[in-house]
């Protein structure tokens, strides 16, 4: 049951990037970067791959930060997979801090108040709890880590 399980997540992994990822691209809706593995010979495997997009928050997703006429601006992880081969070695948690990177940068040129995520199971929710990412308020299903404790993380960690 379990490798059913890996070939299926695969071959979404694989379906996505195929079909969907340049689509949603090209429509400006998203933007997928893609970890690839130039040191064997089968050379730009695909290691893994993150999606990424904007979106926003309603004040009663998390009370207390805007008023009740405003949103609040979020920056969307929508994808982070790692090819089974290569899962447990540490790309996952490569390509999550390359995102938080990413967004202090981004969010250094516009206002973003998170980092918001739905996990697939529990098992990725423990993944990024890790990193500090916690159950939004409006929708325990989701999660979020607020850019001033991304920008905390990394600063405690880059010094390790």
């Amino acid at each position: 049951m379990v490798e059913e399980a890996d070939r299926e997540t695969a071959a979404d992994m694989n379906l996505f990037l195929q079909r969907y990822a340049i689509e949603q691209a090209k429509k400006g809706v998203s933007r997928t970067y893609i970890l690839r593995d130039d040191n064997t010979t089968d050379s730009g495997r695909v290691i893994g791959y993150y999606a990424t997009s904007v979106g926003h928050l309603i004040p009663n997703d998390i009370p207390k930060v805007v008023s009740s006429r405003m949103t609040i601006p979020v920056f969307l992880l929508l994808r982070l997979a790692i090819d089974k081969d290569f899962q447990g070695k540490g790309y996952g948690a490569k390509l999550f801090i390359h995102v938080l990177h990413r967004l202090v940068r981004l969010a250094e040129e516009t206002g973003i108040y998170a980092l918001v995520l739905d996990p697939l199971n529990d098992h990725v929710r423990s993944f990024y709890e890790k990193f500090g990412l916690r159950p939004l308020p409006g929708d325990a299903t989701r999660m979020y880590i607020r850019m001033r404790d991304v920008e905390a993380w990394i600063s405690q960690n880059s010094q390790k």
